[in-house]
């Protein structure tokens, strides 16, 4: 009867060890792409990409609620292009472009979501950053931490009204 409970305990022990072993782990996720680098925080996932273009990358990623999403493109631009950018991003989003040192931004408000929009330009490289973010903004954070070599590129927090 001991060898029948010690072999039952011993069962019981590798089936919790295997469930405690396929559980999901909180983890932080590092992305990497030709142009950025960046790691999502634990409560983070990637919903899509990064999706590889001719010249850019895109990457749409979420909070696990749902309750903040973001989307960051970054790409090859021509001379010129960016504000003919801006001018077609202000007529999409209905918002006024605030205009800051190192950016462009838009804000958005749909009913009581929040938004905003950063476009940046290095010119330099011919290549321009484009982050939007909605919902509890404070969230999304971690993307002014973008690790890249294009310096010029790196959002800056936006001006929020």
């Amino acid at each position: 009867m001991w060898r029948t409970a010690q072999t039952g305990l011993w069962g019981f022990c590798v089936i919790v060890l295997v469930l405690l072993m396929s559980r999901p782990v909180a983890a932080v996720t590092p992305v990497t792409t030709k142009f950025y680098s960046v790691t999502l925080p634990d409560d983070w996932i990637v919903l899509k990409g990064p999706v590889r273009g001719k010249d850019n990358v895109l990457l749409q990623m979420a909070d696990t609620t749902h309750s903040t999403t973001a989307t960051l493109v970054v790409g090859k631009i021509a001379k010129g292009e960016t504000d003919q950018l801006v001018q077609m991003y202000s007529k999409r989003l209905q918002s006024q472009p605030n205009k800051q040192k190192h950016q462009t931004e838009f804000f958005l408000l749909h009913g009581q979501e929040r938004g905003y929009c950063i476009v940046r330009e290095d010119p330099s490289a011919h290549l321009l950053l484009i982050l939007t973010v909605s919902g509890k903004l404070p969230k999304a954070d971690f993307l002014f931490s973008l690790r890249t070599p294009y310096k010029a590129l790196v959002p800056e927090r936006p001006h929020l009204p």
